[in-house]
C-alpha cells in the first residue's frame, strides 16, 4: 500500500471519529482525557517545591510566591500574551519598509489570434504557438503616502503592547495576592487545627478531673456525662478543623500552580503583628491613580481606539503607491531578453457602500466609550481604596482587642478549673468558662488572619503589592 493511500485512509478515519464524537455516539470524553492530562502539572516537576532553598527548610511565603509567579499557567499565559503584542508592534512597523519578491515562472502556451474583418494579414495561419515562456523576475513594492495608515496601524500596535504589558502586572498581582490569601488561609487553618487539638487535651483532662471526683463521690454521675459530651464535641472540632487545613492546602496548591494533593510544610508566622503603617487616604488614592495597572491600561485601550479612530479616517484618503520590477523573459532556458517595468499609481477611495463611513462612527462610539469605562474604573479603584483603608484599621484594632479577651478568658478557665478541683466550683462553670475560652482562641486566629489578609488588600487596592509582602 503506497504512503499516499495510507494517508488517505487515515484522513478519512480521524473524520469519522471526529463526526461520531460530534454527533454522540462516541464519547467525547475518552477523546479528550489524553489531551487534557497532557496540561496536567507533573509531581517531578514540583518536587524542589517545599522549599526552594532546601527540601528540609518550610516554605516561607515569598518562596510561594517566587514558585506562584513561575509555575501558575495564569502568568505563563499573560507573559505569552505580551510577546504576541511585541511582535504584532514589529509586524506593523514591517509596513514602513519595501517589499523585495523573487518570482520565477515557466508556462507553455497556444493561442488563436482574433482579427477585426477586413485586415489581412501575411501570416499562414492565425494560429499562435505552440511556444515555451521563461521568465524571472525581481519586484519591488512601496507604499510612498497612504494618509496616516502605517502610523495609525503602528501606534494601535503599541498601545495593544502597552496594555498586554499591564495585563501581565496586573495578572502578577492577582497571583500575589491570591497565594497570598491562601497562605494565610491554610495558616489560620492549621492555627485552628491546634486550638481545636488543645480544646480536646483541656476537655480530656476535665473527663478525668470528673471521674476522680465521681469515683470519690463528690459530685453526680451527670457531671461525667456532661464531660464526655464535651470531649466528643472537642473531637468533632479536630476533624472537622482538620478537613479545613485539607482544603486550605488544596486551595495554596492551586494559587501556586501545583496539583491539588501535594503537600506543603509552611514557615511559622510571626506572632506579633506590625502596625499597618497606612498612609493617609488622600496619598493612598493617589498612589492608586498612579500605580493600578487597571487604570494604566484603561489609558492605553483609550490610545489604542484613538488609533482606531485615525485607521478609519485614512480609508477617506488617498494613497500613493510605486513598484519596480526587473527582469528576463524569453522562449528559451535560460532567458535573456531583458523585462522591466518602473510605476506609480494612485487610489483615491470614491464609494465602498458608506464603509469607511460606518468604521469610522464605530471607532469614535468604541473610543467614547473607552472614556467612560476609564471614568467609571477611577470611581472604583477610589472605592476599593476607601474599602480597605477602613477595613485595614479595623482590623489591626481588633487584633489589639483579641489579645485582652484571650487572656482574660485563658486566666478564667484557669480560675474556674481550680475551683472545680477544690470543690468550691461547678462543672457548667468550668464548662462555660472552657467555651469562652476556645472561643477567645479562635477569635484571635480569625483576628490575625483578618489583618494580615487586609493589609495585601490594601496594598493591592494602591498597587503596590509586591513579591515580598511583609507578613
Amino acid at each position: 500500500m503506497s504512503d499516499l493511500m495510507r494517508f488517505t485512509i487515515g484522513f478519512v478515519i480521524s473524520g469519522m471519529v471526529v463526526l461520531l464524537s460530534a454527533s454522540g455516539l462516541l464519547p467525547a470524553a475518552q477523546l479528550d482525557r489524553p489531551a487534557i492530562e497532557a496540561y496536567l502539572p507533573r509531581a517531578a516537576e514540583i518536587s524542589h517545591v517545599a522549599s526552594p532553598e532546601s527540601t528540609s527548610q518550610p516554605l516561607s511565603l515569598e518562596a510561594a510566591v517566587r514558585i506562584a509567579l513561575d509555575q501558575n499557567p495564569v502568568q505563563r499565559a499573560a507573559r505569552e500574551g505580551l510577546i504576541s503584542a511585541t511582535e504584532a508592534v514589529g509586524a506593523a512597523r514591517a509596513a514602513r519598509y519595501p517589499t523585495v519578491s523573487l518570482d520565477a515562472q515557466y508556462r507553455r502556451w497556444e493561442s488563436h489570434a482574433f482579427l477585426p474583418a477586413g485586415l489581412s494579414t501575411s501570416l499562414p495561419t492565425d494560429i499562435i504557438g505552440p511556444t515555451d515562456d521563461w521568465g524571472l523576475g525581481l519586484n519591488l513594492r512601496y507604499t510612498v503616502f497612504d494618509s496616516g495608515q502605517r502610523r495609525a496601524e503602528e501606534r494601535g500596535a503599541r498601545a495593544k503592547q502597552a496594555v498586554a504589558g499591564e495585563d501581565v502586572a496586573l495578572t502578577r498581582q492577582d497571583v500575589i495576592y491570591r497565594v497570598h490569601r491562601a497562605y494565610y488561609a491554610l495558616l489560620a487553618a492549621q492555627d485552628s487545627l491546634s486550638v481545636a487539638k488543645s480544646s480536646l487535651g483541656r476537655a480530656e483532662d476535665h473527663l478525668r478531673l470528673a471521674e476522680e471526683k465521681k469515683a470519690a463521690g463528690a459530685v453526680p454521675l451527670v457531671d461525667v456525662v456532661r464531660a464526655r459530651t464535651e470531649v466528643a464535641d472537642a473531637k468533632l472540632a479536630v476533624v472537622r478543623a482538620e478537613g479545613a487545613v485539607r482544603v486550605a492546602q488544596a486551595d495554596l496548591d492551586a494559587a501556586i500552580g501545583l496539583p491539588a494533593d501535594t503537600a506543603l510544610d509552611l514557615a511559622a508566622p510571626d506572632a506579633e503583628i506590625d502596625p499597618p503603617g497606612m498612609k493617609d487616604l488622600t496619598s493612598a488614592f493617589d498612589i492608586a491613580l498612579h500605580s493600578r495597572p487597571e487604570l494604566k491600561a484603561a489609558l492605553d485601550r483609550i490610545a489604542l481606539n484613538q488609533s482606531a479612530v485615525d485607521l478609519a479616517r485614512s480609508s477617506f484618503l488617498p494613497k500613493v503607491k510605486a513598484s519596480a520590477r526587473f527582469g528576463w523573459r524569453d522562449a528559451d532556458f535560460v532567458p535573456e531578453d531583458k523585462d522591466w517595468s518602473v510605476g506609480i499609481a494612485v487610489e483615491v477611495p470614491v464609494f465602498n457602500g458608506y464603509l469607511s463611513r460606518h468604521q469610522t462612527a464605530a471607532a469614535r462610539a468604541e473610543l467614547r466609550k473607552a472614556e467612560d469605562e476609564t471614568r467609571a474604573l477611577v470611581l472604583a479603584v477610589q472605592q476599593q481604596v476607601t474599602s480597605a483603608y477602613s477595613r485595614l484599621k479595623e482590623a489591626y484594632q481588633a487584633v489589639e482587642a483579641t489579645r485582652s479577651l484571650r487572656e482574660d478568658a485563658a486566666e478564667s478557665a484557669r480560675l474556674s478549673r481550680e475551683r472545680y478541683a477544690v470543690g468550691a466550683g461547678t462543672l457548667t462553670d468550668l464548662l462555660d468558662s472552657e467555651a469562652a475560652f476556645a472561643k477567645a482562641d479562635a477569635i484571635m486566629v480569625e483576628a490575625h488572619y483578618t489583618c494580615r489578609v487586609a493589609k495585601v488588600t490594601f496594598q493591592k487596592a494602591t498597587g503596590d503589592l509586591k513579591s515580598g509582602v511583609d507578613r
